[in-house]
């Protein structure tokens, strides 16, 4: 009984020991906890400073962090983020003149910014000047001239238009070419006038380096658009429009077709998108499958089917069969986007099996190339398969089109082109 009672009490012993030794530890955790956290916590205070410029905002640590607002002495005033009193995520720094930068703040820095004054609205890539806090255009971007209307799409260098751009006018022209020091360089000999006629390009993941800031087509002095390599680097086109690859089939998505789109608005280039159609698969899964990627935004192209059959091919699989089936797409298609899609196929196919007057109320984008298609109607030309274009790695792999009209009727297509809802 003794020897019991005496291990009853060593275990007693032992259990208050741990449960000591455990309070230690959480106090001792507590501590550490309170150390490292300690000024951590961010709190709203409104300050002044010796140099005369006010915060009020969020700190830590004695330092400007999270979201506040200064304002300085020169009348300068910044709203955003910060970050060890930085500017350091999205803010606005505004001036007493009425100039203002907008954008991604980046240890103090702008890389693209929206830059907006009475004059004028900017939105791209930018830079410091020398010595000041004032950023200018250098980059590719878009300016809104506020007074003449005019916009500028294109490269900057130093605040003046540099490179490859073009000069959009109220009245629907519009100067293309390369710049320097904010002037167009005209080549001698140039025949054609910008906008006369509309060119594009269409692409999908084979086309994988591309450099959106400098595209162009390269053309002869009359302005017709090389369909192979170039022969002259003198004069050029811009590219108009751009198709890109959604779909194929039921499952298969275009893997750049997404980074495509954004390239496209930045660059601010009306996109479209292409569905691969294949005719031994369900309409109806088809475009469940485009429509879980394509979008279509006001200004775009009207999305195409893509309708490759060989007319033998067709011919065997049944022709009626084969036009129903294609039908259905096109009228999901209106459905989905509120829009009349465009078909696109071979010459050959469309003297064929797609002659037919169900598809009478829709535009045909046609292929033939080295001769202009045999049927009188066609919205589309694409005349080239291996065409050149400036901003493409390879560059003789690229497909090429031209609308048929000029720049203006172009842009009167891509804003009311038989719409069915907005």
């Amino acid at each position: 009984m003794e020897q019991e009672d005496k291990r009853v009490s060593a275990y007693r012993i032992a259990i208050g020991a741990v449960a000591i030794l455990a309070l230690l530890l959480s106090c001792a955790l507590a501590v550490l906890l309170y150390k490292f956290y300690e000024g951590r916590y961010e709190t709203v205070v409104s300050e002044s400073f010796q140099d005369g410029s006010t915060y009020s905002g969020q700190v830590r640590r004695g330092r400007r962090v999270g979201f506040g607002v200064a304002a300085y002495p020169d009348g300068r005033r910044y709203e955003g983020f910060w970050k060890e009193d930085i500017f350091c995520g999205k803010g606005t720094l505004s001036y007493p003149d009425g100039l203002s930068y907008e954008g991604v703040w980046v240890d103090g820095r702008l890389e693209d910014a929206e830059i907006s004054s009475e004059e004028f609205h900017y939105s791209g890539a930018v830079k410091f000047m020398p010595d000041s806090v004032r950023v200018i255009p250098d980059g590719f971007g878009r300016m809104v001239y506020n007074i003449t209307g005019e916009v500028y799409v294109g490269n900057w260098k130093d605040g003046n238009r540099h490179s490859l751009g073009r000069l959009f006018r109220p009245d629907g022209t519009y100067s293309f070419g390369r710049w320097s020091s904010g002037s167009l360089v005209v080549p001698s000999g140039k025949s054609f006038a910008d906008g006369d006629r509309v060119y594009g390009v269409d692409i999908s993941h084979h086309q994988k380096h591309i450099s959106w800031d400098i595209l162009a087509l390269y053309c002869n002095a009359s302005g017709t658009v090389y369909s192979g390599k170039a022969k002259s680097y003198t004069y050029a086109r811009p590219v108009d429009f751009v198709y890109m690859k959604a779909t194929e089939g039921e499952s298969h998505k275009d893997t750049k077709y997404l980074e495509y789109v954004q390239n496209a608005r930045t660059h601010y280039i009306p996109k479209g998108a292409y569905h691969f159609f294949k005719e031994n698969v369900g309409a109806a899964a088809q475009m469940r499958n485009f429509f879980s990627v394509a979008v279509f935004d006001r200004g775009d192209m009207p999305p195409a089917l893509d309708v490759e059959l060989d007319p033998k091919v067709a011919k065997n699989y049944g022709e009626k069969r084969l036009r129903d089936s294609i039908l259905v797409c096109l009228k999901m298609m209106e459905e989905h986007f509120g829009v009349r899609p465009i078909i696109y196929t071979g010459d050959r196919a469309r003297s064929s099996y797609m002659d037919d007057d169900c598809f009478a109320g829709y535009d045909f984008w046609l292929a033939r190339y080295g001769k202009e298609p045999q049927n009188e109607k066609y919205r589309m030309w694409q005349f080239s398969q291996g065409g050149q274009m400036s901003g493409l790695k390879r560059e003789y792999d690229i497909d090429l089109d031209e609308f048929m009209g000029t720049y203006r009727s172009f842009r009167n297509y891509i804003y009311t082109h038989q719409k069915t809802r907005y």
